[in-house]
């Protein structure tokens, strides 16, 4: 499948918000409010909302931080991903409905070190939570939520995208 570019969705919204996970709700608030412009669906708006705060939060909390760093959150302004880039810590989220409503889709862009979510082993959600690993619950969850789930690295940028089908998809397939 090939992802949809950004460029070519309309109508579209962006959003630049500083990789914090004290923005959080900057970053839901963006999406709730864009998602209800377009008119998307209750449950595939929560389920969005859910991905965006999985997401933006990981971003936050990892992408920027140097290897000796323990805090967390974004704790140096520059140079911060593997290229050697000159880039803010932030997250910009790109939110765009596709097909009139039959899907809609979130684009969540990066400087940060590359880190690739899909590619993750899958969590064993069987095993005894003492057996586990920590980590990786969250994007196990927007895998199985979400219909699409991709990522890029694009230069030095991290690119992940999502895209959830509405339940209009269901109804003009059943209407055929």
């Amino acid at each position: 499948m090939n992802t949809p570019r950004f460029e070519d969705c309309s109508p579209s919204s962006e959003r630049m918000i500083p990789a914090n996970h004290a923005r959080l709700s900057d970053a839901t608030t963006f999406v709730r409010e864009f998602l209800h412009d377009v008119g998307c669906p209750q449950e595939v708006a929560a389920s969005l909302l859910l991905c965006v705060e999985e997401i933006f939060v990981n971003i936050a909390l990892y992408a920027y931080r140097g290897a000796d760093s323990r805090l967390p959150d974004c704790t140096y302004a520059r140079g911060a991903n593997d290229e050697g880039g000159d880039h803010d810590c932030t997250v910009t989220i790109q939110c765009a409905e596709l097909e009139h409503g039959l899907r809609y889709a979130l684009w969540f862009h990066d400087h940060g070190k590359a880190f690739d979510p899909t590619s993750r082993r899958p969590v064993d959600i069987n095993a005894k939570p003492e057996d586990r690993a920590v980590g990786g619950l969250g994007i196990f969850l927007i895998q199985r939520m979400m219909d699409v789930m991709l990522y890029e690295r694009v230069e030095s940028s991290n690119v992940i995208y999502v895209e959830k089908s509405s339940d209009k998809r269901l109804q003009c397939i059943h209407s055929v």
